[in-house]
């Protein structure tokens, strides 16, 4: 009796394991995501160093396809996906790692530590036993140039999020590393009790390309030769939207040619991914904030603007008041309305509502 009672529960771990290993990464949002150097052209057509994300078409990193991009492409998980996969290639010259704000990953092995300044000690996971002068370089498992590493979230909560660098966020973040992470409760609702027709991300920061253009020579920090040591003196000239400033054509309008009609749910998912404190401000109709950081608010508030400190997200819907067309502006209400000087530029754009191609103006209104 004993001996079939062994057997069978030997035979019911050999089931599970077979299971686990046919279902493999199901339930999982996955994502090839390579990081790499790149120049990013302004409105006023200057072009300005970045290190940004791109997405790998073929997942398998044999080439470089996909364009990498300043915000990175949006990373979907889908209402019924619970863990988030992320294989990194970094074609960078230093470590890189991620971070998702307000997510834990899974798989973390990290912090990593250095002798800061000369980096040539490094220990992961607690301080060194009795080293006071270690600090922190990278808040999760590093990759190094030319590797892959897996990053894994599990448990993958919805909301909106922001995904950055993990590694010298101060350095690599300003630079472009980071892009939304979004997932649903449900297919056409944000949260429980939140449903939307169509939706627009938009990502506010800036960029000040002095430091930036230290950084892509490498006389940025603590390092011999360096011209700036740190962003202290952060002076951005440049003030973003979606990676675009005003006039670009992706702003005008930013929500793209779509109909949106009378009593129809716009819901827009800001992030700011720079390092100043930015004032979404839409002109004309009321918001109505259900959102922040992923968190939905209790009370839900209708604001023409709120603030959006660094690192922050919120959700926020719109209901289309008439039958297209029609258009709303969008700005940041701190006015960061400039090119490097030059007006008008900036974080400027319409939320918009566009006449169906097969149908005329007379029939909408």
């Amino acid at each position: 009796m004993f001996l079939k009672k062994t057997i069978t529960i030997q035979g019911f771990f050999l089931l599970v394991c077979l299971l686990t290993i046919m279902v493999g990464n199901a339930g999982a949002a996955e994502y090839w995501l390579r990081v790499d150097a790149a120049n990013m052209t302004m409105a006023n057509g200057k072009t300005v160093p970045i290190w940004g994300f791109g997405l790998d078409q073929d997942n398998n990193f044999t080439t470089r396809e996909g364009k990498v991009s300043v915000p990175g492409p949006t990373l979907r998980v889908g209402p019924d996906d619970n863990v988030l996969i992320i294989h990194l290639m970094n074609h960078l010259s230093e470590p890189v790692s991620l971070n998702v704000l307000g997510q834990s990953l899974t798989n973390n092995s990290g912090p990593v530590w250095t002798n800061f300044p000369d980096d040539t000690q490094m220990w992961t996971g607690t301080r060194p036993a009795g080293n006071y002068t270690a600090r922190v370089r990278s808040f999760a498992h590093e990759t190094q140039p030319g590797q892959v590493g897996e990053y894994r979230w599990e448990s993958f909560r919805p909301g909106t999020y922001m995904l950055q660098s993990g590694t010298n966020p101060a350095k690599q973040v300003q630079m472009g590393m980071f892009l939304p992470v979004v997932k649903d409760t449900s297919q056409g609702s944000a949260y429980a009790d939140v449903p939307y027709d169509q939706e627009v991300v938009v990502v506010f920061h800036e960029m000040d390309p002095v430091i930036q253009n230290a950084i892509a020579a490498g006389v940025y920090g603590a390092v011999p030769g360096a011209i700036i040591g740190s962003s202290v003196n952060y002076e951005p000239k440049y003030f973003l939207m979606n990676g675009m400033s005003y006039p670009d054509e992706g702003l005008l309008h930013i929500n793209g040619k779509v109909p949106f009609f009378k009593g129809e749910r716009l819901l827009i998912r800001f992030l700011n991914a720079g390092l100043e404190t930015h004032v979404p401000q839409l002109q004309g109709v009321y918001m109505t904030q259900w959102s922040e950081d992923g968190n939905r608010l209790q009370y839900p508030r209708q604001v023409y603007g709120f603030e959006l400190p660094p690192g922050k997200t919120a959700d926020a819907i719109v209901v289309s008041l008439k039958n297209p067309p029609w258009h709303y502006p969008l700005y940041d209400g701190k006015l960061n309305l400039s090119n490097n000087g030059v007006y008008p530029g900036g974080m400027f754009s319409y939320i918009r509502s566009s006449v169906p191609d097969h149908l005329g103006a007379d029939i909408v209104q």
